[in-house]
C-alpha cells in the first residue's frame, strides 16, 4: 500500500516552485498575489525587495505566481507531483508503509514523541541495513549506539513537535473529543490516540511542512552518520596511533549544540579503552596553535596552554577527549588562575574571540579550550561608523568572551553570566516559554523562570569562588605571556614561525550572535508555519533587512536556515574572501585576511597597550563591584 499524503503541494520552497514554474510560458504578472506577498508580514524596503529578486535571478512575474496562496488546479497538480518524486516525501511514505507492517514502540523519553515513531523506525532500519552490509569490526552493534541514536534525534526534533500537539490536545479538549474523568486521563487517551497510525497521518496532514522537515532531517543524519562510519573506516589506524585508540565503538553521544552544514554536529565516540570527539570540520589551526604554544613554552615553562590533540583532515577531524576534572584542593587555585591569565592573552594576541563558557573545560589547574575556529579574528569592514573605532573596540580583551560582562551595566534583563571565566549555574536565571499543566490535557505555554545550566568551566565543582584573592595571579598570567611574546616578536625566527603556522588556516567567520539566528528558528517552530511552507519562507525573507555589503550572505543564511542549520561561514587567513558550505564565495566584509591584520596590528602590542589590557581585566573581573565598594 503506498500512502498519498495530503496537502504536500504546500511543502516546496520558492525556488523549487519557482524552478516548475519557469518552464512554462503562461507566467504574466499576478499582481494581486504580489501586493499580498509584499503587504503582510514585511519588512523589508521595496529596494531591499528588488535587490532580493535581482541575487537570486527570480523574474519578477514568475515570482509572483511563486507566492500565490490561491493555488491554481495546475499548480497543485505540478507541485504534489515534484514533492512526491522527492527523497523525503520517498522517506515518509517507507516509514508509514513499514510502520503499518511492523508497528513497534520506542522508549522515547517523552510520551509527545511517540508521533516521531514511524520516522525513527524507518532510519534505525536503513541504519542496520547498512551495517550489516559492512565488516566494520571495531563496531560493537550490541552495544548503546542505537538507544543513543534515538535519544539524539528525540531531543532534536522534539522541539519541533511539542506545539502543534500541545495546540491539538487543548483543541480536542475543548470540543470535548478527549475520553477520560480526569484532566490526567484525558492527557494519556491523548497519547493513546497516536496508536494508530490513521491518526499520525491526520496530524502531519494537517501539518505537511513538519512532515517534509522530519524526514529530511531523517535523512540528513542517516547521511552524516554513514559519513563517520566510512571516515572512522579510512582513519583508524591512524587514530590507534596517534590518539591511543582500542577495542570496539559501543556508544554515540551527539552533540546538545546547533547543527550546521546540513545536520551536522560534534560528538563523542565511545570505544572500549578511550574516548574521542569528532567534528565535522578541518582543525588543523589546533595543531598550529599548538606547535606555537610549545614554542613559547620553550622559553619559560611556566607558560603552559593546553591544546586537545588534534588529528585533522580536510573536512573533518579528531580530538583527544578533554574530561571535566575540577581541583580538590582550594590552594591550587593561584596557580589555575595564573593559567588563565596567560590562556586570555593567548587568545587576545592572536585575535580570539567567543570563548564563552561552552567552549572551556577545567581540567585541574589548567582551563582548557575545546574549540579554536574563530581565531584570527577582525571587525567587520564599516565606513560609515569609521574603521579606526571599530579596531579600538576590538583591540579589548572582553571581545574574546573570557571575561565577564559584569563590570559594565547589564541592559537585557538577564541576570547570566555567559563567560569563560564564570557562567556557573543560577537557578531562574531569565524568563522564557515553559511548558505547565504537564501531564494533564491542560498543558500549554507560558512564560515562567528558566534555569542557567552553567557549564564544565569553573575550577571548583560548587562554583563558590572569591575571585578578589586571585586577580593578582591572573593578571600575572597575562602579563607574563604578553612580555614573552612581545620580545619574541622581535626575531626574525618567531616571526617566520608564525607566518608558517597562521598563514592559509580555515577559520569561522561570524556575522550575526548565534542565538538571533536560534531565535528565528525558534519561531519557525510555531505551528502556524508548518501548514504552509510559503509562511515559513517570508519569515526567512526577513533576514535581508538587515543588510550586508555583500547580500549574498543573507541568500546563504536563508538558505541554511531553510535546513534548520544555525548558518556558518568561513574563510581562510591568507585570502580576503568569504566562503559556505554550498560552494559559494562571497567578497569579505573585511579589509584584510585574517594573517594580514594580524601582521597589521602586531606591532601595537606594546608596553602602553599591556597596561591598558591590564585596566580592562581590572574592571571586568568578577570582583571589580567590591572592590569598588572597598576603596569607597
Amino acid at each position: 500500500m503506498k500512502y498519498k499524503f495530503k496537502n504536500v503541494h504546500k511543502t516546496l520552497f520558492i525556488k523549487e516552485r519557482y524552478q516548475i514554474l519557469s518552464e512554462r510560458n503562461d507566467n504574466s504578472l499576478n499582481n494581486f498575489s504580489l501586493n499580498n506577498w509584499r503587504s503582510t508580514m514585511s519588512i523589508i524596503s521595496e529596494n531591499t525587495f528588488e535587490e532580493m529578486l535581482k541575487l537570486n535571478n527570480y523574474n519578477k512575474k514568475i515570482f509572483s505566481n511563486t507566492v500565490n496562496y490561491d493555488y491554481t488546479e495546475e499548480q497543485i497538480r505540478l507541485y504534489s507531483e515534484y514533492a512526491e518524486n522527492s527523497e523525503w516525501y520517498k522517506f515518509a511514505e517507507g516509514s508509514f508503509e513499514i510502520f503499518r507492517k511492523h508497528p513497534q514502540r520506542i522508549n522515547f523519553k517523552k510520551d509527545f514523541s511517540r508521533i516521531l515513531e514511524p520516522f525513527i523506525i524507518n532510519l534505525l532500519k536503513l541504519i542496520n541495513n547498512y551495517l550489516e552490509n559492512k565488516e566494520y569490526e571495531w563496531v560493537d552493534k550490541n552495544g548503546n549506539i542505537f538507544s543513543s541514536l534515538v535519544f539524539y534525534l528525540e531531543d532534536l526534533i522534539y522541539p519541533w513537535i511539542v506545539k502543534p500537539l500541545v495546540l491539538e490536545i487543548n483543541s480536542l479538549r475543548e470540543k470535548g473529543l478527549l475520553e477520560g474523568e480526569s484532566e490526567q486521563q484525558r492527557y494519556k487517551y491523548f497519547i493513546t490516540l497516536f496508536d494508530k497510525e490513521e491518526n499520525i497521518l491526520n496530524f502531519y496532514n494537517k501539518y505537511p511542512v513538519l512532515l517534509r522537515q522530519i524526514s529530511e532531517s531523517c535523512l540528513r543524519f542517516y547521511t552524516y552518520f554513514i559519513e563517520i562510519l566510512s571516515n572512522l573506516e579510512n582513519d583508524f589506524s591512524v587514530l590507534e596511533e596517534e590518539l591511543g585508540l582500542r577495542g570496539k565503538l559501543n556508544d554515540i553521544k551527539f552533540g546538545k549544540g546547533d547543527t550546521h552544514s546540513q545536520g551536522k554536529t560534534v560528538l563523542i565516540l565511545f570505544f572500549d579503552d578511550a574516548k574521542i570527539v569528532y567534528k565535522p570540520k578541518n582543525l588543523i589551526i589546533n595543531n598550529s596553535l599548538n606547535t606555537i604554544a610549545e614554542y613559547i613554552r620553550k622559553v619559560d615553562e611556566k607558560i603552559r596552554i593546553r591544546i586537545p590533540r588534534t588529528i585533522a583532515y580536510s573536512d573533518h577531524s579528531y580530538e583527544e577527549f578533554i574530561d571535566y576534572l575540577p581541583l580538590e584542593q582550594k590552594k591550587k587555585l593561584p596557580e589555575y588562575y595564573y593559567n588563565f591569565g596567560v590562556l586570555l592573552a593567548f587568545i587576545y594576541l592572536f585575535n580570539g574571540c567567543d570563548i564563552h563558557f561552552e567552549n572551556l573545560i577545567s581540567y585541574g589547574d589548567m582551563p582548557v579550550i575545546i574549540d579554536f575556529e574563530t581565531m584570527l579574528q577582525q571587525p567587520l569592514f564599516d565606513d560609515k561608523t569609521g574603521q579606526s573605532l571599530l579596531d579600538t573596540l576590538f583591540h579589548r580583551v572582553t571581545r574574546t568572551l573570557l571575561l565577564p560582562t559584569e563590570g559594565v551595566k547589564r541592559e537585557d534583563g538577564l541576570d547570566v553570566e555567559i563567560s569563560a571565566l564564570t557562567g556557573s549555574f543560577k537557578k531562574d536565571a531569565f524568563n522564557g516559554q515553559v511548558l505547565i499543566n504537564l501531564n494533564t490535557d491542560k498543558v500549554k505555554f507560558d512564560i515562567g523562570k528558566i534555569d542557567f545550566e552553567g557549564g564544565k568551566n569553573l575550577p571548583i565543582r560548587d562554583g563558590d569562588i572569591e575571585f578578589d584573592k586571585y586577580i593578582k595571579d591572573f593578571k600575572k598570567g597575562f602579563r607574563d605571556f604578553y612580555l614573552i611574546f612581545e620580545e619574541l616578536n622581535k626575531t626574525e625566527e618567531f616571526k617566520m614561525l608564525l607566518k608558517a603556522n597562521l598563514y592559509g588556516l580555515k577559520t569561522r567567520v561570524l556575522f550575526r550572535d548565534t542565538n538571533s539566528y536560534a531565535s528565528v528558528l525558534s519561531f519557525l517552530y510555531h505551528p502556524d508555519f508548518y501548514e504552509e511552507m510559503l509562511d515559513r519562507e517570508k519569515a526567512l525573507e526577513n533576514l535581508w533587512s538587515n543588510k550586508f555589503s555583500n547580500q549574498g550572505i543573507v541568500a546563504s543564511e536563508c538558505e541554511q536556515m531553510r535546513l534548520l542549520d544555525i548558518p556558518i561561514f568561513y574563510t581562510d587567513t591568507n585570502i580576503n574572501e568569504i566562503y559556505d558550505d554550498f560552494g559559494n564565495h562571497f567578497i569579505s566584509l573585511h579589509q584584510f585576511s585574517g594573517y594580514d591584520y594580524f601582521m597589521k596590528y602586531l606591532p601595537n602590542n606594546n608596553l602602553e597597550n599591556l597596561e591598558k589590557q591590564l585596566d580592562i581585566i581590572e574592571i571586568y573581573f568578577p570582583s571589580f563591584d567590591q572592590r569598588k565598594k572597598d576603596i569607597n
